[in-house]
């Protein structure tokens, strides 16, 4: 399960920072889905798709982003 820990947070905290939650939404809503463990049998299913490669790219997104956020602080901007 150790596995999955950093996906587990990728996708719940930082859903608008990554294509990746879009990419498994759109595997598992590819076709209907008629009842809850067969939901549950797809999302296993296709989190088991995603390559380290994958994980590293959200990660970078998500650093790029924090320090976009950070840069003010540290290096305040003059105003014209």
């Amino acid at each position: 399960m150790d596995h999955f820990q950093g996906l587990h947070f990728l996708l719940i905290s930082h859903q608008s920072t990554s294509s990746l939650p879009g990419y498994l939404k759109n595997r598992v809503d590819a076709a209907e889905v008629r009842s809850a463990e067969e939901l549950k049998n797809r999302i296993t299913t296709e989190t088991a798709t995603v390559t380290p490669q994958m994980l590293n790219n959200g990660w970078r997104t998500i650093e790029n982003r924090l320090d976009i956020l950070r840069a003010p602080l540290v290096a305040p901007v003059e105003a014209y």
